[in-house]
């Protein structure tokens, strides 16, 4: 499911939300980490820490309504 080097990370993540709620409420997560996977990949990417600035490069990449890509994008902050 995941292929950047913080695969293992984005693994286990998801099935602790998946443990604790149900899949269909996991569901945006889900989508949301396999959007900044691609990214990372894309990017060469293949450290273990995320920063702000890389984080919020990624936010530039995201399409769809202002609110929306906010929303990926703070779902994310708050899981670092």
């Amino acid at each position: 499911m995941f292929n950047s080097s913080l695969a293992k990370e984005m693994t286990a993540y998801i099935d602790l939300r998946i443990s604790t709620f149900s899949v269909s409420s996991v569901y945006n997560d889900k989508r949301t980490l396999v959007l900044l996977d691609q990214y990372l990949v894309q990017t060469g990417f293949q450290g273990k820490n995320l920063t702000e600035d890389i984080l919020s490069d990624w936010s530039k990449t995201l399409s769809g309504k202002s609110k929306t890509v906010k929303e990926k994008g703070q779902s994310l902050f708050l899981c670092a």
